[in-house]
C-alpha cells in the first residue's frame, strides 16, 4: 500500500461526526461537564484505526469505540435524552456499567471498572431525602439483566446523582474511581477532591430535626471539645465542615442544616490563619458561640469551639482570636456553596422537637446566619397542649400557606412592651435552606415580628386562631 492509498484508507475508516444539531450542543452548554479529550485518548484511537487499515477496512464507515469489547450484546442505551425515573431498582441486580462520552456516545465500561462502580454504588450510595432535579442526559448508566436500569447524572464536583421516582440518590465514587470513569470516556478527570469520610453521612448525621446530630452531640458533651492552642493548626485535606450553633444560648443560635463539603478547606484555612490571641480581660457579653466540626477521609474528626462575646477567642483560652470575623467567612463559604449548588431543604422535620429540647428560657429556634422574613416559604406552630403536664411533648402544627406569605409581607406595629406567658405558643418558620427564625406569640394572640407586633386580621383571623386552638398551655 503506498502513501496515497494509506491516507484514502485512513479517511474511509473515520467514524462520520454526530450530528449535533439539539442534544449535543445542549450537553455541551452545561457547565458542570468542563470534559476534554485527553491525549492518551486520542493516541487509542489513531492506534485502532491503523489496527483497522492492517487488516482491511470495511466498505463502510464503522463506529469506533476506545474501550475493550463487552462481552455478550451491546447495551441498548441512549444517552442523548433525558431519562425518566428509574422506579425502585435492586442495587444487587446491576452487571453492567455504560457511560456516555460528550457526544452521547455510548461506551460500555470493562468488566475490572464495571466491577468497582457497581460495588461502590452498593456500598456507598445514598439517599438525600430531597426532591431530584429536573431530569437530564446520563453520564452513567447501570444495567441489570432484567433490563431495569440507573441513569446517573455527573456533578461538576464529580458527585453522582439519581432519581427514583421519590428521592434523589447520590454516590461519590471518590477521585480516584472517577478519574478511571473519565478516562475509560476519553474525559478529562474532574476535580482532585478528598474521598468523604465513610460514617455519619448527611442523611444519618442530619437526625429528624433542624438541628444536625453531630451538632446535638457536641452540645450534650458526648463529643468532646479540646482546646486548639494557637500554635497548632488543623490538618488540611476536610471532607466536610459542620457550623454549630449554641442551643444554651437563650437565642438558640442554630447552624446550617447540611455540612460544607465544596472547598471544605477553606473553612479550615480561614480558621488556621486567625492571629494568636492576646487578650487579658474580656468584657464584651453580647455574642454568639459556636462550633466548628471538621471531618475527614479517614473517619478523624477535629471539633474547636468559638465565640463572637468575650473576647472572641477560637480554640479556648490561649488559642486564636477573631470569632466574628471566622463566623462571617464560615457563613460566606455556606452561601457560596449554596449559590453553586442550590438544593431546597423539602423534608418532613421535627422543629417543635428541637424547641423542646432546648433549655429553659431559650427564645425558640434561630439561625446564627441572618435570615430575612421575606425569604420565609414555610411555617411550624409548637405549643404545648391546654390542660397537659408542664413536661409534655410540644405539639407541631403545619402554619396553613395563607399565613406564611402574610407573614413574610406584613408590616408590625410598634408597641412599648409585651407579655409572653410560659407555655404560650411559638411560630417557627424556615426559608428554602431550612434555616429558622422563630416569632412568639403573646398573651393576646399577636405575634412579634421584628420590633413590633401584628395581628392577622380578615380572612385570616380564622385560620391563625384555628392554628393556635388549644395550645395555650400557659393560660
Amino acid at each position: 500500500m503506498n502513501e496515497e492509498e494509506l491516507s484514502d484508507a485512513l479517511k474511509g475508516g473515520v467514524p462520520p461526526r454526530p450530528d449535533t444539531a439539539g442534544w449535543a450542543d445542549e450537553a455541551r452548554r452545561r457547565s458542570r461537564r468542563r470534559r476534554a479529550w485527553t491525549p492518551g485518548a486520542l493516541i487509542a484511537v489513531l492506534i485502532a484505526i491503523a489496527a483497522a487499515v492492517a487488516s482491511g477496512l470495511p466498505d463502510q464507515p464503522v463506529e469506533i469505540v476506545a474501550t475493550p469489547a463487552p462481552s455478550g450484546p451491546a447495551p441498548k442505551v441512549d444517552c442523548r435524552l433525558a431519562v425518566p425515573p428509574s422506579g425502585d431498582v435492586d442495587l444487587s441486580t446491576l452487571t453492567r456499567a455504560v457511560g456516555c462520552t460528550d457526544d452521547a456516545v455510548a461506551v460500555e465500561l470493562d468488566a475490572g471498572l464495571t466491577v468497582d462502580v457497581l460495588a461502590s454504588v452498593r456500598d456507598g450510595a445514598f439517599p438525600m431525602d430531597t426532591a431530584a432535579p429536573a431530569p437530564e442526559p446520563p453520564d452513567l448508566i447501570l444495567l441489570a439483566d432484567d433490563g431495569s436500569r440507573l441513569s446517573l447524572v455527573r456533578e461538576d464536583d464529580a458527585i453522582y446523582w439519581w432519581d427514583d421516582g421519590s428521592v434523589q440518590h447520590v454516590w461519590d465514587p471518590g477521585a480516584e474511581l472517577d478519574a478511571r470513569i473519565q478516562e475509560a470516556l476519553g474525559l478529562a478527570p474532574g476535580p482532585v477532591r478528598p474521598s468523604p469520610i465513610e460514617t455519619g453521612r448527611l442523611p444519618d448525621a442530619r437526625g429528624d430535626g433542624l438541628v444536625p446530630t453531630v451538632c446535638d452531640e457536641v452540645q450534650s458533651g458526648e463529643i468532646p471539645v479540646p482546646d486548639l492552642p494557637a500554635d497548632e493548626d488543623l490538618p488540611t485535606g476536610a471532607a466536610r465542615v459542620w457550623l454549630c450553633g449554641d442551643m444554651w444560648e437563650r437565642f438558640g443560635g442554630v447552624g446550617p442544616i447540611e455540612p460544607l463539603t465544596t472547598d471544605a478547606d477553606r473553612a479550615v484555612e480561614a480558621l488556621n490563619t486567625l492571629p494568636p490571641s492576646e487578650a487579658d480581660v474580656c468584657t464584651e457579653m453580647l455574642g454568639l458561640t459556636y462550633h466548628v466540626v471538621v471531618d475527614y477521609p479517614d473517619g478523624s474528626r477535629r471539633v474547636v469551639a468559638a465565640e463572637t462575646a468575650n473576647c472572641q477567642f477560637v480554640g479556648g483560652w490561649g488559642g486564636r482570636e477573631g470569632g466574628a470575623e471566622l463566623l462571617d467567612q464560615l457563613l460566606g463559604l455556606w452561601s457560596a456553596q449554596r449559590g453553586d449548588s442550590p438544593e431546597p431543604f423539602t423534608a418532613g422535620v421535627d422543629v417543635c422537637g428541637d424547641l423542646a429540647s432546648a433549655p429553659t428560657g431559650t427564645m425558640g429556634l434561630n439561625s446564627i446566619a441572618d435570615v430575612e422574613r421575606a425569604s420565609l416559604y414555610r411555617g411550624f406552630v409548637c405549643g404545648v397542649p391546654e390542660g397537659a403536664a408542664p413536661d409534655a411533648d410540644m405539639e407541631q402544627r403545619d402554619l396553613p400557606g395563607e399565613l406564611v406569605i402574610a407573614i413574610t409581607q406584613a408590616t408590625a406595629t410598634p408597641v412599648d412592651q409585651w407579655a409572653y406567658p410560659d407555655g404560650s405558643p411559638v411560630v417557627v418558620m424556615l426559608n428554602q435552606y431550612g434555616d429558622p427564625v422563630t416569632y412568639p406569640v403573646d398573651d393576646q394572640g399577636r405575634l412579634q415580628l421584628d420590633d413590633g407586633v401584628w395581628t392577622p386580621e380578615g380572612d385570616l383571623a380564622d385560620p391563625w386562631a384555628e392554628t393556635l386552638d388549644g395550645l395555650w398551655a400557659g393560660r
